[in-house]
């Protein structure tokens, strides 16, 4: 099983790595990455979807709340589905199923109603004063957040699905021709697999 700290993060938006927490090929997506609420902290951390001086304090606090933890892990999860069904829906230029919509919208209302737009260098980002009180349910709202992000202002037309495995990505390349999640994952797999096919069909068959 997948280790968040250490996982690949090849989707090019936080949103699209996001449902790659959930990996393994198309049709047997068995490799989780979320196995408890501290993993998803830990995700959070390495996309920066929350501040560093949270992770200790929230996984603590999920600690002491075993119940809202599961709860809260249970939810991201449910989000994770609906969007990534969104996803492959559009991927596959199938009718985007309104019920995963109206999820992740929903998800998106809690995340606005507890946050605020606030002034940065670099324009407006969402921040969470509620934090400060520790609230198990934080990881949620940038999630939701990134996801209607990725949603409503990213070119869709750049979703790429790995050609082995399940996992999502931005396709920026030149000519729209990334295959692999990763040339350190699926792609190194299949160089080998055809690296060794070829060694084979070179041998001179006995007689």
């Amino acid at each position: 099983m997948g280790d968040p700290a250490t996982m690949l993060l090849v989707g090019g938006h936080a949103a699209l790595d996001f449902v790659n927490t959930l990996g393994g090929l198309p049709d047997r997506p068995d490799d989780e990455y979320l196995h408890g609420y501290p993993d998803l902290i830990t995700w959070c951390r390495r996309t920066d979807l929350l501040p560093a001086a949270e992770e200790s304090r929230l996984i603590a606090s999920g600690r002491n709340n075993p119940d809202e933890a599961h709860r809260v892990l249970t939810s991201a999860k449910e989000l994770r589905g609906a969007l990534d069904r969104v996803l492959r829906a559009r991927i596959g230029q199938h009718e985007i199923p309104a019920d995963d919509v109206g999820s992740v919208g929903r998800f998106f209302a809690v995340a606005v109603t507890r946050g605020r737009l606030q002034a940065s260098d670099t324009g407006l980002r969402w921040t969470w004063p509620t934090l400060s009180q520790v609230d198990p349910e934080a990881p949620l709202w940038p999630i939701a957040i990134s996801a209607v992000d990725l949603l409503d202002k990213t070119a869709l037309d750049l979703l790429g699905r790995c050609h082995h495995c399940r996992w999502l990505f931005l396709d920026t390349s030149r000519n729209r021709t990334r295959r692999w999640c990763s040339m350190n994952a699926c792609g190194g797999t299949d160089k080998m697999r055809r690296h060794r096919a070829r060694l084979r069909s070179a041998q001179p068959t006995e007689r």
